[in-house]
């Protein structure tokens, strides 16, 4: 998958918000809405960081959506922080890349993300998973801070028609950037995301 805009570490600086200390896993709590889309956020334990989840509903089928967020390897137009991509394996269902994300003041960011998607042929329901790793064709590199995340989408098809989206993604951007400075750019970014995803695919329904 494209990285969800779920990283936009070039708005970082812009963010407002407030520091928590680490605490158990939460219950999800909303946070936003936007453009019909639901923006909620849960505490992970050990973390500065929240997972968020965004849902919602499209008009296009769950094949159309899967097929407007699983896209082409390598483009980079729904993820514009994104400087450089390379593409280290492609198979239908499954794949790895490496990013990396330029923005301004702070130090740059990279990870390598594998990626999967499967089909139910019971419920006709998708779901793609994905969650940074290690792999030695692109290991860390000095003054660039490696980024962790992971999450998934599920697109589950309605009886009265097109599909409801359930996007999770929890991201640590790593590094000296304070947690609060990152959150506020991170949520916008997932409702961003899921909203532009949902629109090439409603263009191709």
């Amino acid at each position: 998958m494209r990285l969800s805009g779920f990283l936009v570490v070039a708005a970082l600086l812009q963010s407002v918000g407030c520091s928590r200390p680490a605490a158990a896993d939460g219950t999800w709590k909303t946070v936003d809405h936007q453009d019909g889309l639901t923006l909620e956020t849960r505490a992970v334990k050990g973390s500065p960081y929240d997972r968020l989840r965004v849902t919602g509903t499209t008009s296009a089928t769950p094949t159309q959506f899967m097929d407007a967020l699983w896209g082409q390897a390598g483009d980079r137009s729904l993820n514009p922080e994104v400087v450089q991509r390379d593409v280290l394996e492609d198979k239908p269902d499954e794949r790895i890349y490496w990013d990396k994300i330029s923005a301004p003041v702070v130090s740059d960011r990279d990870y390598v993300l594998h990626m999967t998607r499967a089909l139910d042929p019971k419920t006709g329901v998708y779901t793609q998973r994905f969650e940074s790793v290690t792999d030695d064709r692109r290991k860390p590199t000095s003054g660039i801070v490696r980024m962790q995340l992971d999450g998934s989408c599920t697109i589950t098809p309605l009886a009265s028609g097109g599909s409801s989206v359930v996007y999770e993604i929890f991201t640590d951007i790593g590094g000296s950037t304070p947690a609060f400075m990152a959150s506020g750019a991170m949520k916008k970014s997932a409702l961003r995301y899921v909203s532009d995803v949902r629109r090439r695919a409603e263009v191709a329904h």
